[in-house]
């Protein structure tokens, strides 16, 4: 062990640590061009480590301050940050169920937690010799809170991300400052029972030398540093058996929740930067202004129809029209010409336990790589603002979104959409039949036009209990001009039996998300209508298929209330649409406003049957 602990000393880190989501397609190697003063211009760091900005933000509070600057008699232990009261519980075991108290019993682990005994923070010797009694605690939050609850803050998903190491008394914590668009780092001393916290923000600088993404890291899969490791797990469990009750079951769901959180918070300031800078500063003259208010708003309208439609996409023609590539591509040309650099929150996995990372037998380039220090390529290298750079962007904006308030905007346009006359569109397919996981009571069939001519494409599947037919659900429906939905089931099934087969209607609902079934232009599928030749024919390969849906075009009241805010931003009166950090839950606040208003003046204006 004493190898393990020479090891550990080689490589210094930072705080929190973690790993992958899909990589944005993008080349690692950055190349540089000749600018007019004949010097190189290198590309552009999203986050730059030697600019890591003042300790103490100018603007905002992190969600940690927020969370625990309110006063809130239940929580013991005071001390002060400025010139507001901090509360903390303690212990931390109290700390996480404060926290896990935000959410309801619907909720499944919102809150992970991940166990490094020999880790590579600034913390790893404060347990020495007993490392697997006092493992180092990293906690993230991995879901949002309900909107409605008795806190008066909502905790978010991927912003808050506390360690604890429990012999020195410390917690360390990376969270989000929503107003300044950054991860804040602040340290607790003194942490613990009968003790007065003392809590500061930390030397920012110092730690972005590790957290060169100036946000949580975390090494690579397998994790081996973690509890993720079964050695590490039963070492631990060893160490202190009553406190690793369910250690082996419980590591794999944490750990991953963990790597994905960090992997989540990496693209926030990426986000941000595209956000801020990319669209343009609107102030140099007023159709400046206006250009780059309507490619926010792209970029948004984009957003609402990618959250509204599960995540399956957004309106990829209207995009394309917007004009939104060759507004930023002026931008781009002339402050990047050599593109942006991605920062990555992964690092090299170690296994402490393993002889071969004997600090003796590594070569200097092996310390090097494993060292949190050492400088990281980028994840990804984005040369031009093309039309894949703006899907990758509006895929990590959704990071942003919580489904509470994408159930809020849904309710609202279902309510609107009651008003309008549903257009139907229907199809005559040609479908090929197999057997779910090889059962007989329920059919996947996949459907093609029996007019080649027309672009489209319709899976779903049919489960019976008997000879009734009980479930219809669509895995993924493609109607003509690249409208999609997915996850959609039919519900209050009505069957008919007709002449020659059966006919089955129902309501559209994504029962995963508890939204309307929507299309990726954001408008609702209201209903589907189903006719199979005789039920007889199921049992074939092949069955002619008519399906009929019943769309309702009501993504049309979001984008009257996102033409408001266009409006309020050129004017002056907003700040939703302007180069200021991306604050998605206040600008959905304003269009929920805004569509009840546009709502209760439309109605009025229609005539029902």
């Amino acid at each position: 062990m004493a190898g393990v602990r020479q090891s550990a000393l080689i490589v210094i880190a930072g705080i929190v640590t973690l790993s992958p989501i899909k990589i944005i397609a993008g080349e690692i190697s950055p190349e540089t061009n000749i600018n007019f003063s004949g010097h190189k211009t290198p590309p552009h760091w999203v986050v730059n480590p030697a600019q890591a900005g003042p300790d103490i933000p100018a603007i905002g509070q992190s969600l940690f301050s927020e969370l625990f600057t309110i006063p809130n008699p239940s929580i013991e232990n005071i001390s002060s940050i400025g010139n507001r009261t901090v509360r903390l519980p303690v212990p931390f075991t109290k700390l996480e169920a404060h926290l896990q108290n935000y959410f309801d019993s619907s909720f499944e682990r919102p809150i992970a937690v991940v166990l490094i005994p020999l880790g590579r923070s600034l913390q790893r010797e404060a347990a020495a010799p007993d490392y697997f009694l006092y493992p180092r605690k990293l906690l993230a939050v991995v879901n949002d809170s309900p909107a409605r609850n008795q806190h008066s803050t909502i905790l978010r998903k991927n912003r808050l991300f506390i360690a604890y190491q429990e012999k020195s008394r410390q917690l360390e914590i990376i969270s989000y400052n929503a107003l300044a668009g950054r991860f804040e780092f602040q340290t607790v001393e003194n942490y613990g029972v009968d003790l007065v916290p003392e809590i500061s923000y930390a030397n920012r600088r110092l730690c972005m030398s590790c957290h060169q993404n100036g946000a949580p890291i975390m090494a690579k899969s397998p994790w081996r540093e973690s509890n993720f490791n079964p050695e590490v797990a039963r070492a631990i469990a060893t160490a202190s058996p009553q406190d690793s009750d369910g250690l082996m079951d419980t590591m794999d769901h944490a750990v991953i929740s963990f790597d994905l959180a960090t992997d989540y918070a990496n693209y926030f300031s990426t986000v941000q930067f595209v956000w801020q800078n990319v669209c343009g500063v609107s102030q140099k003259n007023f159709e400046e202004s206006l250009n780059s208010t309507h490619c926010r708003a792209t970029l948004l309208r984009a957003l609402l129809q990618r959250t509204l439609s599960g995540g399956i996409g957004f309106d990829e023609q209207t995009l394309r029209q917007s004009g939104l590539l060759e507004t930023s591509l002026e931008t781009w040309n002339r402050k990047w010409p050599n593109g942006i650099l991605i920062p990555t929150s992964d690092i090299p996995d170690l296994d402490p336990l393993d002889p071969a990372f004997n600090s003796t037998t590594l070569s200097t380039e092996q310390n090097t790589l494993l060292n949190p220090l050492s400088k990281r390529p980028p994840r990804a290298h984005w040369k031009k603002p093309v039309f894949r750079f703006f899907e990758g962007v509006i895929e990590r904006m959704a990071g942003f979104v919580s489904i509470t308030e994408t159930r809020e905007l849904d309710s609202l346009l279902r309510k609107f959409g009651s008003f309008l006359t549903p257009v139907e569109q229907a199809l005559d397919m040609i479908c090929q039949v197999s057997d779910f996981e090889g059962t007989h009571s329920r059919k996947i069939m996949n459907c093609k036009p029996v007019d080649a001519s027309i672009d489209a494409s319709v899976k779903f599947q049919i489960a019976r209990t008997g000879k009734q037919i009980t479930d219809l659900t669509f895995p993924t429906i493609r109607l003509p001009g690249t409208k999609i939905a997915w996850n959609t089931s039919v519900i209050d099934i009505k069957i008919t039996d007709v002449a020659n087969g059966t006919v089955i209607q129902g309501s559209a609902y994504n029962t995963r998300l508890n939204i309307s079934s929507r299309l990726s232009d954001g408008n609702q599928i209201d209903g589907i209508t189903l006719k199979l030749e005789k039920e007889s024919e199921l049992a074939k390969e092949r069955i002619k298929a008519t399906l009929i849906f019943s769309l309702v075009k009501d993504f049309s009241l979001l984008e009257l209330a996102l033409q408001t805010l266009v409006n309020e931003t050129n004017s002056g009166n907003s700040n939703s649409l302007s180069p200021q950090s991306f604050q998605y839950d206040v600008i959905a606040g304003s269009l929920i406003n805004d569509m009840s208003e546009i709502s209760k003046n439309k109605t009025n204006q229609i005539t029902l049957p």
